[in-house]
Formats: C-alpha cells, sequence, structure tokens
C-alpha cells in the first residue's frame, strides 16, 4: 500500500499557484479549467493535478515547464524559489 509523502510548504506552495491560475482559465463553455482539462492538456491524469493542487506530490521539472505553457503564465510565477 502506498503512503503518501508529508507535504511541504514548497509543494502546498505551488499547488496553490497551480490551482488559482487553473481556475482562472476558462474552457469553451466558460467554465473554469478542471483538474482533469488542465491534466489532459499536459499528459497526465486530474487524479496527478489534484495531487499536485493539495502538495501531496511535487510536478517533475518537465511537467513544470508544461504548467506553465498551458496555463500560460512565467514560470517564476508558479514556481518561485521557496524553502522546502
Amino acid at each position: 500500500m502506498s503512503v503518501p509523502k508529508p507535504r511541504n510548504a514548497r509543494a502546498v506552495a505551488w499547488g496553490l499557484q497551480i490551482k488559482t491560475f487553473r481556475q482562472f482559465h476558462r474552457q469553451e463553455d466558460g467554465t473554469p479549467w478542471s483538474q482533469e482539462y488542465l491534466g489532459k492538456k499536459i499528459g497526465v491524469s486530474g487524479a496527478t493535478v489534484s495531487r499536485w493542487e493539495s502538495g501531496m506530490l511535487i510536478p517533475r521539472d518537465d511537467h513544470r515547464d508544461e504548467i506553465a505553457a498551458a496555463l500560460n503564465v512565467p514560470y517564476e510565477a508558479i514556481f518561485r524559489r521557496i524553502p522546502a
């Protein structure tokens, strides 16, 4: 059985930024981007996006670039340096 890693300050802060920018965006029908919608844009599941947003998982380096690009924000706006 897999046990989630404990959350740390960086994971929580980055997760909140991802969630904030995701909810700012709108789908074609005017609704905010869902976790599933963002996940499809970058090739991961909605569950993975949920883990990032909750601070339970830190996105890999390649996913960080894809997240920033999909959300159309500078990398540093989401993934600023925060002590672990």
